[in-house]
């Protein structure tokens, strides 16, 4: 494991599995979009599981965010609402709340981004063809935002939003700048410690820091750590 820490962040270069480096409830907010199992090649690390080894994965984090948080902070994860896998359509959105919801972690506001879209139509999407068909892996379009607390509370109404995706040769699915901001803007405050179990190229962490925030970040495949590192520095 290789670790960089200085005085606005702290990074990690290994699996968010087991985030044991990190103190109970020290977490203010934890915002992250889960790999989706399609077999996307991030670098020299293939996305590509069995399904319950992939349901396990999801459940060692989520299980791990629900002991760093703290007892007022915010888990808000991106996911396609569903995927295609291997022949089969996985009710992704559903699955991932249902394994919060184990973790006694609770639905607070689920906003809606369409991922793909020209001039507000919305796009097939990663793997579909031009007739929203598809035999080989893909997910779609509609993504849900979800924020969950650990306190059951009044669900809140959510915002349907249109966050393009850039895709970038040092990652193939970096968060959008548009939707980072409004996280940021509607769950951020200033000397928040922010954790992104699947950092990237550590997007996130420059504007968490640009706001006075500490981040910490996870990532697994070295070259993409490397240049996670070279953009916080």
């Amino acid at each position: 494991m290789s670790k960089i820490s200085q005085k606005d962040f702290l990074l990690f270069n290994k699996s968010c599995k087991d985030m044991s480096e990190l103190f109970d409830s020290s977490i203010d907010l934890i915002y992250f979009s889960p790999p989706y199992n399609l077999g996307e090649k991030y670098n020299k690390y293939k996305d590509k599981r069995t399904f319950s080894k992939y349901v396990k994965l999801l459940e060692s984090v989520f299980l791990e965010c629900e002991r760093v948080l703290k007892s007022n902070g915010k888990v808000i994860f991106e996911v396609a609402e569903t995927v295609f896998v291997d022949g089969k359509f996985v009710a992704l959105g559903a699955l991932c709340q249902n394994i919060c919801l184990k973790n006694k972690l609770y639905l607070e506001t689920r906003h809606i981004n369409y991922a793909l879209t020209k001039n507000y139509v919305e796009q097939q999407d990663h793997g579909w063809n031009k007739d929203f068909y598809t035999r080989k892996n893909a997910h779609s379009n509609c993504q849900q935002i979800l924020v969950f607390s650990k306190k059951k509370i009044k669900f809140k109404n959510g915002k349907i939003n249109y966050f393009n995706y850039n895709f970038t040769k040092d990652h193939s699915c970096p968060f959008p700048k548009e939707e980072i901001k409004f996280v940021l803007d509607n769950y951020f405050k200033k000397g928040f410690n922010v954790l992104d179990p699947f950092m990237g190229t550590a997007m996130l962490g420059k504007e968490v820091m640009e706001r006075k925030g500490k981040f910490i970040g996870y990532e697994i495949d070295k070259t993409i750590f490397n240049c996670a590192a070279k953009n916080l520095r």
